[in-house]
């Protein structure tokens, strides 16, 4: 009488235990576990797609991405490499591992400057926020100098004035620069396609200007339908199609969600 209904508890309990085994395999820990290990068995392409689920389930993190780059490193994909490089990067800017990984796939992918501009290494001491806070620091003390000074509120000689003043413009002249061509580089693209031929004008049949690789950093300069007129940091420029290229700071093709930026919000950190 009584085997039926203990074999229908086991068949229950069993499919409960199973149910809970196979949401536990697609948490994002676990996920993020078995791609790594797909990446030391050399198993790129799994470990690629993997990592791009848990992107697309709870966002990204600097580590998510940082290994997404390694995975597209090693599986000869360049392009993606630098692009997932830059955007960890973006998430974690003091990261010398993140920094010396991208540098070193540059260079061995041909894409190493031997030498940076000085105004680019200059602006590279530090990130674009503090460069900002050094600016709005100083405009802060300039107004209130200025301020106190018609006034007449707040006893300032003529000397001190003229030196908090000039000290403040100072300061403005040799941080303000530095911010906006941080915050200019921010919104780079990176050149992803293989065949990225540059064409003269926005059209089909437009005659090619030259070739740019895979990995370098362009920005965008104008745009037509779904070509992008853009310039590398070496001045050269020609229109591009929209498919060749990715802006590093839009993840939207990375999460498959329509609109999606690294403006904000809470990514997946691995334990």
């Amino acid at each position: 009488m009584m085997k039926y209904p203990i074999i229908t508890a086991i068949y229950y309990l069993l499919f409960a235990l199973a149910t809970i085994c196979h949401a536990t395999e697609n948490t994002p820990e676990a996920l993020f576990e078995s791609a790594n290990q797909d990446v030391v068995q050399g198993n790129y392409a799994e470990a690629i797609h993997k990592y791009h689920q848990i992107a697309g389930k709870v966002g990204v993190s600097a580590p998510l991405l940082f290994n997404l780059a390694g995975s597209y490193a090693a599986s000869g994909q360049t392009g993606k490499a630098v692009l997932n490089y830059e955007r960890a990067l973006r998430l974690d800017p003091g990261s010398e591992e993140i920094k010396a990984t991208l540098e070193q796939v540059r260079e061995d992918a041909g894409l190493y400057r031997d030498s940076t501009p000085t105004y680019e290494r200059y602006a590279n001491l530090l990130e674009a926020d503090q460069w900002l806070m050094i600016s709005a620091a100083a405009l802060i003390l300039l107004s209130l100098t200025m301020l106190a000074s018609a006034s007449g509120k707040v006893a300032l000689l003529a000397s001190q004035s003229k030196w908090i003043t000039a000290c403040s413009l100072f300061i403005l002249l040799l941080s303000l620069p530095p911010a906006l061509l941080c915050y200019t580089s921010w919104n780079s693209y990176v050149v992803t396609g293989q065949d990225a031929t540059l064409q003269l004008s926005p059209f089909a049949h437009a005659a090619p200007t030259g070739t740019i690789s895979q990995g370098r950093l362009v920005k965008k300069i104008d745009q037509h339908e779904h070509y992008l007129l853009v310039e590398d940091f070496a001045g050269q420029h020609g229109w591009l199609e929209q498919d060749k290229l990715e802006k590093i700071t839009d993840i939207s093709r990375l999460t498959n969600s329509k609109e999606n930026t690294m403006a904000g919000g809470q990514g997946f950190e691995p334990r």
